[in-house]
C-alpha cells in the first residue's frame, strides 16, 4: 500500500504544543531530521547489531538489555522510567543543556529535538534522535528503536529485506527509514520477533487496509454520530501526554447503554472509527510527541474507564467487541505501552476473564485493573495538571463548563472541555476526525 500522494505532512511545528511563537519547522521536515539528517547512519543506529542505548558518558555504566534465550525482548516496567523523568527532570534538563552547549546548539531541548539541521559534536555529526536516545532518562524500552538485542536487529533486517522483495514496503521518500522500522518493530514484537510470523501478519494487515480503503477513510471519514454515541456512554479521545511523552488515549465507557448505542451507530462504523483514530495516531501523533519530548515515542498510554459497566451490558456487545478486538490486534499491534483500566466494579473480574482470552498475551501483560481508588496509580504516570478534572485531575481545558455539586464532574447537561480540546503536541489539522470536535 503506497503512501497517498495527497497526504499533507508539511503542517508547521514549533514551540510548545506546536503553537505559535518561535521558529516553526514543517512537522514532516522536523521528524524526517530524526532519521535522515545524517543519511543511513541514523537508521543504522536504530537497528545496529546489539544496539541498546547509544554510548554516552552518563549512560555507559548501564547494562544493555539482556537477551533471553528465545530472542524475545525483556519485559521492563515503564513505572520506574516515569519516576526518573519526574523526579530527575532538573538533572536531565541540566545535562541536555550541557550537551547542547558543547555542540554549539543554544536552543531549548524541545526545539533542539526538532531542529532541521543536526549540530556536530566531537568532530562527528550527531542527529537529534541520537541525542535523545543518549539521555539516560529517556532510554527506550527493550525491543523498541534504539534498544535492540543482536537477534532483534537481525530479525528487523531480515523482515525488511523480505518485505522489499514482496514489494510491500512504503515509499521511503514519503516514510523516513526510522518511521518504517518503528512500524516493522511493532509487528515483530507482536510475534515475539518471529520473522516469518511477523511477515505474514504485516502482509495480511496491508491487504486488509487496502480492502478496507483505510487511506480514503483517513481523508474522508466523519463520525457524525459522535455526540449521540457519547450520550450513550462511550467517549473516545486523546488528551495531552504522560510523563514519558506518550499520548494519553482515553476510552470512557462509564455507564454505557449498549442498547441505545447499537440504535445510534453500527458495529461497522465503530470499527471504522477505531481504525481511522489509530491510523492517524500512527501517522501524526507519535511523531509529534517524539519531537516535543525529545524521546522516541511509538506507543500510547491507554486508559479505559469502566465505571458502572455490568456483566449484562458486556454480554449484549460481546460478539461485536470480540470482532473489534480481533481487527485491532491483527492490524494495529503494539500501539499501547500501558493499558490502565479504572473504575472497575466488583463484577468486572468476570468480564476480564473473558476479555483476556481475546487479547494477545503481550497485551494482557500490559493491562492493570484498578477500582474507584485509581487516581494515585494514574498520577504515577500522568501529572495531575495534565489529567482531566472530571476524572480526578486538575486539567480543565479551554471550553470546559461549570461543574456539578462535587466540583469535579461536569454539571448535568454540560460537556467538559477536555473531551473536545484534543490538547497535545500534535497538529490538530492532521488528526481531524480522530477525536470529538465541537460543532
Amino acid at each position: 500500500m503506497a503512501t497517498p500522494p495527497d497526504w499533507d505532512r508539511n503542517a508547521t511545528w514549533g514551540g510548545s504544543n506546536g503553537g505559535a511563537g518561535g521558529s516553526r519547522t514543517p512537522l514532516r521536515q522536523a521528524f524526517s531530521s530524526l532519521s535522515k539528517s545524517s543519511g543511513k547512519k541514523t537508521a543504522q543506529s536504530l537497528s545496529a547489531s546489539g544496539s541498546t542505548t547509544p554510548a554516552h558518558p552518563a549512560s555507559r555504566s548501564q547494562s544493555p538489555a539482556p537477551e533471553q534465550g528465545d530472542g524475545k525482548p525483556t519485559v521492563a516496567s515503564d513505572a520506574g522510567l516515569a519516576d526518573d523523568l519526574d523526579n530527575k527532570a532538573k538533572l536531565s534538563l541540566s545535562r541536555q543543556s550541557s550537551v547542547s552547549n558543547k555542540s554549539g546548539a543554544g536552543s531549548a531541548a524541545g526545539r533542539d529535538a526538532g531542529a532541521a539541521t543536526a549540530p556536530k559534536g566531537d568532530g562527528e555529526e550527531d542527529t537529534p534522535l541520537q541525542r535523545a536516545l543518549k539521555n539516560p532518562y529517556h532510554r527506550p524500552l527493550p525491543g523498541h528503536p534504539g534498544n535492540l538485542t543482536t537477534s532483534q536487529a537481525e530479525a528487523l533486517l531480515e523482515l525488511t529485506q523480505l518485505l522489499l522483495k514482496d514489494g510491500a514496503l512504503h515509499d521511503p521518500e514519503k516514510e523516513p527509514p526510522s518511521y518504517q522500522e518503528t512500524q516493522l518493530l511493532r509487528f515483530l514484537r507482536a510475534r515475539s520477533f518471529n520473522v516469518e510470523a511477523a511477515r505474514t501478519m504485516y502482509l495480511k494487515s496491508e491487504a486488509w487496509k487496502k480492502e478496507f480503503e483505510l487511506d480514503r477513510l483517513c481523508e474522508e471519514f466523519i463520525f457524525e454520530e459522535e455526540e449521540a454515541v457519547a450520550a450513550c456512554g462511550w467517549r473516545m479521545y486523546f488528551h495531552k501526554v504522560d510523563k514519558l511523552g506518550r499520548p494519553i488515549f482515553i476510552q470512557d465507557l462509564s455507564n454505557l447503554d449498549t442498547t441505545k448505542l447499537l440504535q445510534t451507530t453500527t458495529p461497522e462504523r465503530i470499527i471504522k472509527k477505531f481504525a481511522v483514530t489509530l491510523e492517524l495516531a500512527v501517522r501524526h501523533r507519535y511523531e509529534a510527541c517524539t519531537l516535543s519530548s525529545g524521546r522516541w515515542v511509538d506507543d500510547n498510554m491507554m486508559v479505559v474507564n469502566v465505571e458502572g459497566l455490568g456483566l449484562s451490558t458486556f454480554w449484549t456487545m460481546k460478539d461485536q467487541l470480540q470482532q473489534l478486538l480481533g481487527v485491532l490486534d491483527q492490524n494495529f499491534p503494539e500501539l499501547s505501552g500501558r493499558v490502565q483500566i479504572i473504575g472497575a466494579p466488583f463484577m468486572f473480574s468476570a468480564i476480564w476473564s473473558l476479555l483476556k482470552g481475546w487479547l494477545p498475551a503481550a497485551t494482557v501483560e500490559k493491562v492493570d485493573i484498578a477500582g474507584s481508588g485509581y487516581l494515585p496509580l494514574i498520577l504515577k504516570y500522568v501529572r495531575k495538571e495534565d489529567w482531566p478534572k472530571h476524572l480526578g485531575g486538575e486539567c480543565c481545558c479551554s471550553g470546559a463548563t461549570a461543574t456539578g455539586s462535587d466540583g469535579a464532574t461536569p454539571a448535568k447537561g454540560k460537556s467538559d472541555g477536555c473531551l473536545h480540546s484534543d490538547e497535545g503536541p500534535w497538529d490538530k489539522d492532521l488528526v481531524v476526525g480522530a477525536s470529538p470536535r465541537p460543532s
